[in-house]
């Protein structure tokens, strides 16, 4: 009797946490009250709902950036962002969600269904571009409504707002299926919100135009207390060499592929010493980004860069070499901060290089990546000095 006693009290307290202070969080995670209590467009598709929630994300690009993602959400189109392992065991998926914008899929009205699995959607209810999308049903005494709202805030960012309406008959059996999809809904939804905010912050239209696929993407971040000009004029005059470690790093690379030499410092900077050795500048945005390309095969000892023109680069593929591409970006974070970014693509041309790029980058991935990341610290002194 007792025991019996103690396990009925233990799951009436289950309860009660899960339904105020663990329901009440996840069906407003990441909302300010303002938001989960202001109206939105949609709401009038489900006017007395039995069930709502607001979930809002920053993301720091704007609501331009943001837009193309929401397009091109659904099944064989970019996915939903969110647990894709999940979403293709269920079937909603058949491939991981998009990494980039896809072209093909950046069209998209009231009427249309965004697919979900092969079987159904999600009926598209309004389109307001780059402001909001409402997705809407109805079924007997079931009615929904899904609204992704763009709202632009200060220095340029984004607050991506997804809200669920719904309305069910007040059944115990409709109370319980709710009370199990709540869960699983805001999981998801949640997971899709960062997935969105992960993609654009990492998005890099410029660099897509060049190397849209690709095997390998290395990228690396830091905030500068600098304006996004000061700080890439800093990043393109970086003396890679002035590192101890970045100079063994070569060192060891060259002793290992018994290389004739060894790169050497000099007051140029980065950006002209990599002309120097082969790269060529494919594509820039005074005081934000200079993207620089070049073929090569880097498995070989003495490595040879090749440019190409910026017209040619996209659809070169003689068979036998790696396209790479990586950029110097940076980005405004706030009034007085910016975000700099680099970020390095390759792509093997044919199944022959693939092998040999792959078998090449597993022996000198961690010193690619640790160049990459010993250059942040130097780059965020010497901005925020020139700051």
């Amino acid at each position: 009797m007792a025991a019996s006693l103690f396990v009925i009290t233990a799951l009436a307290g289950l309860g009660l946490l899960y339904w105020f202070p663990v329901r009440r969080w996840f069906l407003h995670w990441g909302a300010t009250q303002l938001e989960a209590e202001q109206p939105l467009s949609g709401d009038v598709k489900v006017p007395n709902p039995t069930y709502e929630t607001t979930l809002a994300i920053t993301i720091n690009a704007p609501p331009v950036a943001v837009w193309p993602w929401l397009l091109q959400l659904g099944y064989r189109r970019g996915g939903l962002y969110s647990y894709d392992w999940l979403d293709r065991l269920f079937g909603f998926l058949d491939a991981p969600s998009a990494n980039r914008i896809l072209p093909e899929c950046q069209t998209l009205e009231a009427g249309d269904v965004i697919p979900i699995g092969l079987g159904g959607g999600f009926p598209v209810s309004a389109v307001d571009p780059f402001r909001s999308i409402v997705l809407a049903g109805a079924s007997g005494e079931t009615s929904w409504m899904w609204q992704l709202a763009l709202v632009p805030i200060e220095n340029g960012s984004t607050r991506l707002i997804s809200r669920n309406r719904g309305r069910m008959s007040r059944t115990l059996m409709s109370t319980l299926f709710m009370a199990a999809l709540e869960p699983a809904g805001f999981l998801m939804t949640r997971r899709m919100l960062i997935g969105i905010k992960h993609r654009v912050e990492k998005a890099d239209p410029l660099l897509d135009r060049f190397l849209p696929a690709y095997d390998v993407a290395e990228r690396h971040s830091i905030r500068i207390a600098a304006d996004p000009e000061t700080v890439l004029a800093a990043a393109a005059k970086m003396d890679l060499l002035r590192s101890p470690l970045i100079r063994a790093i070569f060192s060891a690379r060259a002793w290992f592929m018994r290389s004739r030499g060894t790169p050497t410092s000099s007051a140029h900077g980065l950006v002209e010493d990599m002309k120097k050795i082969g790269w060529g500048v494919l594509a820039e945005v005074p005081g934000r980004e200079v993207v620089m390309g070049a073929v090569t095969q880097p498995w070989k000892a003495d490595v040879v860069f090749r440019p190409l023109p910026p017209d040619e680069f996209a659809s070169f593929s003689a068979p036998g070499f790696v396209k790479i591409a990586w950029t110097l970006r940076a980005d405004p974070a706030t009034a007085h901060e910016s975000i700099f970014r680099t970020e390095t693509r390759a792509w093997p041309t044919d199944a022959v290089a693939r092998r040999k790029f792959r078998r090449y980058w597993a022996l000198a991935s961690p010193g690619i990546i640790a160049i990459r990341w010993l250059l942040l610290s130097p780059l965020k002194v010497e901005a925020e000095r020139r700051a």
